[in-house]
């Protein structure tokens, strides 16, 4: 079947998962949202805890622009400070400090640097992965391969897809439970805790290093010489923009039988990078250090310089590459694989038991070119014809055709010209010119298909032998919400017909009357051969086309019989012996499928039509 299959597949579920129509049980947002854990709680979003970023690459220029800032947060206030009186907060013993600092910093010519060598450091805990369920399939063709087990794919899901008012529609975020108020704004929000950190040292123009002003307070930095490490604390919300998600996905046939998905990774990407942009969206703080004379010096002062330092940090490529490193390592976690394995394939079961009702497979059938996926849902079907739960029983099928009408089927307008002839009381009887005008046809959705008869070949066509009159009773099934009972067998034909007998040598005699016919399954082969070919990508191209149906009946399947008005009744003695001629009754048959086959089109747009309206209401 080549990928045509799978792609039509997987359309149709791409679809179905974006759809967020009242109703729709495979949309994929609220499928995740209302994932479960262990204590049937939410499983979203995912938690993590002490993500740590360690010197953190490519920062340098970042590291020096939160150098200079703190250093001019700092150098005025105790500059200030030094020239200040004693009085309230202010001492005697800050004010020397602060001058003995001032003295030892002029004098040098010192400036505030980042430790060389020594990038910044993010540690991050109690974080929520959030906005995981605002995520649709995206449009881009998955890369797919397949062998005899089935399909390897890579398929693209993009997040932040809906901007609605929904629990589910959250932008994608690393978030927590932690509540804090934008330092900024004084917006409420909850954010995952934090802690960033840069260690930097004094040094003179030439770029050598000192140790920091003693009368400071700055506490010295483990394993770096002369540095001290400066730190800001709190609660931050951070979003992700640009992101897209591929899911490297096997799909298969597990052993139940059952299709089986297998993811063997889902990662966190950019768009139109390795990584996505992340941005820095609240901020609060509660600690900074160190501060020199606290309780002169305000905190506030340096805000601007760590805000402007945590946002640029969160820009660079690596520590986007560290923190995708760990979202990915969240999504990687087997349990978390798991679990949306066990709901993509809890969504197959439903979508599969609703086209096709029950969960049985019925083997059967030459499968050209079909690997264990395609033999899977082909199998399916054939289940599916024969059950009366599903979407394709046959019966239900036939009974739902409605332009053309099916059940009954009217047969217009059928010429068989002859002759067909036998010997009555030594005349030779000749009967030609027999017209059927209307001939309606009940029974025709008595039908069933042995898995065996039907056979899926390539360029996406399937070959059937579908049997008639077997069901009895006839089942009750539903048809556009109302219900329908299935003719039993047998299935009978009847309308007016004209015909001429000839006797010997007279001249030919026209009659009229009603011609009956019975079928009834005697041989075992009475039924339907049905070739149908697939097309178009999607639900929506989708195009049924039949070539070939075609009524096949065996030895004693089909009886005739006529009746004629009583002032014509002698003749049916002279037709009679005629009627159930094999030639006659062929030439009949040959008559129904010669008008079947001419509408052929209005058929194949019949089965398209039902078709796509089964796939418009899966999920629903």
């Amino acid at each position: 079947m080549s990928l045509y299959l799978f792609h039509f597949v997987y359309n149709t579920l791409m679809q179905k998962a974006n759809d967020s129509s009242p109703g729709n049980q495979l949309f994929l947002p609220v499928a995740l949202s209302n994932m479960k854990n262990d204590q049937h709680q939410p499983y979203l979003p995912l938690h993590a805890s002490n993500w740590g970023l360690n010197n953190i690459n490519g920062a340098v220029d970042i590291s020096q622009d939160l150098a200079v800032s703190w250093f001019k947060a700092l150098f005025p206030a105790i500059m200030s400070l030094s020239q200040a009186k004693p009085g309230g907060a202010v001492t005697q013993s800050m004010i020397d400090d602060a001058k003995a600092a001032v003295t030892y910093i002029t004098g040098q010519k010192l400036n505030v640097v980042p430790m060389p060598n020594v990038g910044p450091n993010l540690h991050v805990d109690n974080i929520e992965i959030q906005g995981l369920a605002n995520i649709q399939v995206s449009g881009k063709e998955p890369t797919v391969s397949s062998d005899d087990q089935g399909y390897h794919a890579q398929i693209t899901l993009n997040p932040n897809a809906y901007s609605v008012s929904a629990a589910w529609c959250q932008q994608l975020a690393l978030a927590g439970e932690e509540r804090g108020t934008d330092s900024n704004t004084g917006q409420a929000f909850s954010g995952l805790s934090f802690v960033l950190t840069q260690t930097l040292c004094f040094a003179d123009r030439n770029g050598k290093i000192f140790p920091p002003p003693p009368t400071l307070g700055l506490p010295p930095s483990s394993g770096h010489l002369n540095g001290f490490d400066c730190s800001a604390t709190g609660i931050a919300l951070l979003y992700l923009s640009q992101a897209a998600v591929v899911a490297d996905t096997n799909v298969g046939v597990s052993n139940a039988p059952a299709l089986q998905i297998g993811l063997n990774t889902l990662q966190l990407l950019g768009q139109q990078s390795a990584t996505p942009d992340y941005a820095l969206q609240n901020l609060q703080y509660q600690r900074l250090s160190p501060i020199p004379f606290p309780s002169v010096i305000n905190a506030s002062t340096f805000f601007p310089g760590w805000s402007t330092f945590f946002k640029n940090l969160l820009a660079t490529e690596d520590a986007a590459t560290l923190l995708s490193t760990q979202v990915n390592n969240a999504l990687m976690d087997s349990g978390n694989r798991a679990k949306v394995e066990d709901l993509l394939n809890s969504q197959l079961v439903s979508i599969f038991n609703q086209i096709f009702g029950s969960s049985q497979v019925a083997s059967g059938g030459v499968d050209v070119g079909a690997n264990a996926v395609d033999k899977y849902l082909f199998d399916r079907a054939r289940g599916g014809i024969n059950d009366v739960r599903s979407y394709i029983y046959l019966p239900t099928l036939v009974l739902g055709s409605n332009s053309p009408t099916i059940e009954p089927y009217t047969a217009s307008n059928l010429h068989i010209d002859g002759p067909f002839s036998t010997t009555v009381l030594g005349q030779q009887v000749k009967v030609t010119d027999i017209a059927l005008q209307n001939l309606v046809i009940n029974g025709l959705s008595n039908l069933v298909a042995l898995p065996g008869n039907i056979n899926f070949g390539t360029n996406q066509q399937v070959n059937a032998t579908l049997l008639l009159d077997t069901l009895n009773p006839g089942p009750t099934v539903t048809v556009g919400g109302h219900q329908r009972t299935v003719p039993s067998p047998p299935a009978t034909a009847s309308t007016a017909f004209t015909l001429n007998v000839t006797v010997g040598d007279n001249t030919p005699v026209p009659i009229s009357g009603t011609f009956n016919i019975t079928l009834h399954n005697n041989s075992n082969t009475l039924g339907v051969q049905t070739s149908l070919t697939a097309s178009g990508d999607t639900p929506q191209e989708l195009a049924l086309n039949y070539s070939r149906i075609v009524l096949v009946a065996g030895n004693g399947d089909v009886k005739l019989a006529v009746t004629l008005p009583p002032d014509d009744a002698i003749y049916e003695q002279l037709i009679d012996p005629i009627l159930n001629q094999s030639a006659l009754i062929q030439s009949i048959i040959g008559a129904i499928n010669g008008y079947i086959g001419q509408n052929l089109g209005q058929i194949s747009q019949a089965a398209t039509k039902f078709a796509r309206q089964v796939l418009d209401n899966l999920g629903h």
